[in-house]
């Protein structure tokens, strides 16, 4: 459904999956470059703004291969663009591996040398040569003890946030929690299913609203016309929530009734004629293995959000 909101999910401290990332970006900042202003400092330590500006350009690159860069434009809520949302994500990230390799350590936790070689020898293999790898740490100005110190951070942070991850995993929320977090976020849970007809021009989706008005079959007309690959399916969307969609898509679908066939609705894909065929809009409708999975995640962010919180951050 080529319409359907990017599927990016950009929680500002959860972007701690790029951690994963890093050891692509050491280049960057492995080079001897001229002096540059902090950013901020977490706990006394320092992020540049070269070293930042080098991340989110990583970044950038790293989901434009992905959603493309069209998406930097279009707004996550309202009010701020996926470019700003990623912006404050990936400092959050950066404060987060400072702070979280602070507490890994308060922790005891440590990579033993044994784990470290066997890493570092699946990070040689992405190189098809030992010369191939002797160019690159030239080229980049580092060297194999650099390389293997920050391959270590890595692990420590993946080994540390694996260990909080399980401990969440467990946790069995009763049905009073689960209930009171579906209340709090029914946006999120709710759930409509909707067919459309995307045309590219507002004369030709009136000329279709006006044949659907006069009696004649949508899906029949969504085969025909529809420009979404849903038109096989006589336009047929599925179930989905409120942030599946893009944001004016959404703000129309989730005000109609059963069965209520929507005017035209632009979007930068065109215009949608929408029809609501089914609305799950209740804690009984809503699938219990979602919200269990949606308040493990939930207080996931909030341990992320509590260590951003409680540093000493200094801008």
């Amino acid at each position: 459904m080529m319409f359907r909101r990017k599927n990016m999910r950009l929680k500002r401290t959860i972007a701690v999956s790029m951690v994963v990332c890093m050891l692509f970006g050491l280049a960057a900042c492995s080079k001897k470059e001229e002096p540059s202003s902090v950013k901020v400092k977490v706990n006394g330590q320092p992020i540049t703004v070269g070293e930042y500006d080098k991340r989110l350009e990583q970044t950038m690159e790293m989901y434009e291969t992905q959603y493309g860069s069209e998406i930097w434009n279009q707004e996550i809520e309202k009010g701020k663009t996926y470019k700003e949302y990623l912006e404050e994500m990936v400092l959050d990230t950066m404060v987060l591996e400072i702070v979280i390799l602070e507490e890994a350590k308060k922790d005891g936790l440590e990579i033993t040398e044994e784990k470290l070689q066997e890493e570092f020898t699946k990070y040689k293999e992405y190189f098809t040569s030992d010369d191939q790898y002797k160019k690159f740490l030239e080229d980049s100005g580092m060297t194999e003890e650099f390389l293997l110190e920050s391959l270590k951070k890595e692990l420590l942070i993946e080994q540390f946030l694996s260990l909080k991850s399980e401990s969440l995993e467990k946790l069995e929320p009763t049905d009073e929690e689960l209930r009171t977090l579906y209340n709090d976020k029914k946006i999120m849970f709710n759930k409509i299913k909707a067919s459309h007809i995307l045309v590219d021009d507002e004369k030709q989706a009136k000329e279709i609203k006006s044949k659907i008005d006069n009696g004649e079959n949508f899906e029949e007309l969504a085969k025909e016309f529809s420009t979404c690959p849903s038109n096989k399916e006589g336009g047929d969307l599925g179930y989905f929530a409120y942030g599946d969609m893009l944001p004016e898509f959404s703000e129309a679908a989730f005000n109609m009734e059963i069965g209520q066939i929507s005017d035209p609705v632009k979007s930068s894909y065109g215009y949608h004629i929408i029809k609501v065929t089914d609305i799950k809009d209740s804690y009984e409708k809503i699938d219990r293995e979602e919200l269990k999975y949606q308040y493990k995640a939930l207080k996931y962010n909030e341990m992320l959000d509590g260590y951003i919180e409680n540093a000493k951050i200094d801008k």
